[in-house]
């Protein structure tokens, strides 16, 4: 057994790496009984190569070893160990801090990894739990809110998703219903097409295109919501789902009298197999959100790749009910346009005053200050729900910014072991020049002694501990702080601001995406 660091500091010989192309199975090519490798996350989707692999070799141990070097924008890599002798079973771990004290990319002209000058104590701590629960089969204690180790059964392990943290316990449940439930890829149910610009862009036809910035709301009228545009390679029909950002859609519920075209950059999807409601039911379920963000992999600062790869490659569960079922849900969600459809079968009629944010918050969140945040939390979001259904926009964003910071300061607290309820935080010292926080000697950072921290010194700490992995739900947070604040009326009128049910519906999602980061 090779020690970790070790293999770290000596990466060239364990290190997988992209000067072999993407089929880094040619590191096992030696025929050896067993394999130590050193993988950045980028290649779980290597698809032909893990399959060449998994032929030969079982997993024994996957451990995250987060951003070890410096260089490649913070990538964070797993360590594998590869038999060919099954194990019933597979040790896993998965660290939540970060590897090294740097903030930035530290400037490296050369594009190779360096190994940093120290690393983070918590981390030294972690790879010292590895290799000791590999050298004596005992499994250390997780650490709460740093690391996670856990055994799993050979039978659970999915070898198309070798990755550490897709077998955290906050993920449990959907695997078990990944698992159980009779899934196929999207693309064995509807043709799934993407639009570009006529002609290659030397088309120069006016037409009527959907909204491409925003997901038009329900009733749809064509005539009053559609755009003018450039011609694009795929005309609309009744029944066409087409993606409006990132895993977001909207179905086409109506056949126009006039040609309607697809934006181009987007991805109709045209049911085959299934009717096209339930389509849009399920991509717009919770269950689905849970998948996007379960199957989200980091491969460094602001960037991240999936487990499934393709839309066409998207997991769908083969409906139970019949067609006529899932066309009658739909007309129930259509108008107002409410984007949440829950999985299974059965729902219960709309509230009459639409609840956009209590499932989430009471099912899915746990408090480390329970006592104290569970009364405050209750009330602010029932009072969310009653403002948005009441078109109360600029109330609804200013409790989603509460909310929000109640969650951020009681995350940090459990992560410290202090309570920032009652003690105060303090601002960080920031470097304009090198625009970073600055740091001491030992790479930790400064606070200033009179200055109190706001909300958004909140996002920054947790986004500092959690990186690479928290780095879209940081700049999701840090939206959510800058439309709070376009209530002020300073900053209203100067920045003209467009506060409106769709910018509420952002913002609330959004706080839906950092409410799960917490709880995964």
């Amino acid at each position: 057994m090779k020690r970790i660091f070790d293999m770290i500091r000596k990466g060239s010989k364990y290190i997988v790496r992209e000067n072999l192309g993407r089929a880094f199975d040619k590191y096992v090519q030696d025929d050896k009984e067993d394999y130590y490798l050193l993988v950045p996350n980028i290649h779980v989707m290597d698809r032909k190569s893990l399959n060449r692999i998994f032929e030969r070799y079982y997993i024994h141990e996957i451990f995250d070893i987060a951003n070890c070097y410096l260089g490649s924008f913070n990538e964070p890599f797993m360590y594998w160990h590869l038999s060919k002798h099954p194990r019933s079973e597979i040790y896993v771990a998965i660290f939540y801090g970060y590897a090294h004290p740097y903030r930035d990319n530290e400037a490296n002209v050369t594009g190779k990894l360096r190994i940093p000058d120290k690393y983070n104590e918590n981390y030294k701590a972690y790879i010292a739990l590895l290799e000791q629960w590999v050298k004596t089969g005992i499994k250390p204690e997780n650490e709460k809110g740093m690391s996670e180790f856990r055994i799993i059964d050979e039978n659970e392990f999915d070898y198309t998703k070798p990755y550490a943290k897709y077998y955290c316990r906050t993920n449990d449940k959907l695997r078990l219903v990944l698992r159980s439930a009779e899934i196929v890829p999207l693309k064995e149910l509807a043709d799934v097409i993407h639009v570009s610009l006529a002609n290659h862009g030397f088309d120069a036809t006016r037409v009527k295109t959907l909204d491409p910035n925003r997901a038009p709301s329900y009733p749809y009228d064509p005539e009053l919501q559609a755009k003018e545009g450039f011609i694009s390679t795929e005309r609309l029909h009744k029944g066409d789902l087409v993606e409006q950002g990132y895993r977001k859609f909207f179905l086409l519920d109506k056949e126009t009298d006039f040609d309607l075209y697809a934006p181009p950059g987007r991805s109709v999807i045209r049911a085959k197999k299934v009717c096209p409601e339930y389509l849009y039911l399920f991509l717009n379920s919770q269950i689905a959100k849970q998948m996007l963000h379960v199957f989200k992999v980091p491969l460094g600062d602001f960037s991240s790749t999936d487990l499934v790869g393709s839309l066409e490659d998207f997991p769908i569960i083969i409906p139970k009910e019949g067609e006529e079922f899932y066309k009658s849900e739909f007309l129930k969600l259509s108008a107002p346009s409410i984007r949440t459809y829950e999985i299974p079968n059965k729902i219960s009629a709309p509230n009459s005053a639409e609840q956009v944010l209590a499932k989430e918050i009471m099912e899915k969140i746990k408090l480390n200050n329970d006592i104290l945040l569970k009364k405050q939390i209750d009330e602010d979001v029932a009072e969310l729900n009653t403002c948005f259904s009441n078109g109360a926009y600029k109330s609804t964003l200013i409790l989603a910014g509460s909310i929000m910071e109640a969650l951020l300061i009681d995350w940090l607290s459990e992560i410290r072991g202090v309570n920032y309820f009652e003690v105060t935080l303090r601002k960080r010292v920031w470097d304009k020049s090198r625009k970073c926080y600055e740091q001491d000697e030992n790479g930790n950072y400064i606070y200033r002694d009179n200055t109190r921290a706001d909300l958004a010194d909140y996002i920054d700490e947790i986004k500092d501990i959690k990186r690479p992995q928290w780095m879209e739900e940081a700049q999701e947070a840090h939206f959510i702080r800058n439309k709070r604040n376009l209530v002020h009326a300073k900053l209203c009128l100067k920045q003209n601001a467009d506060i409106n049910e769709t910018t509420c519906r952002d913002v609330v999602d959004y706080l839906k995406n950092i409410i799960s980061s917490r709880w995964q």
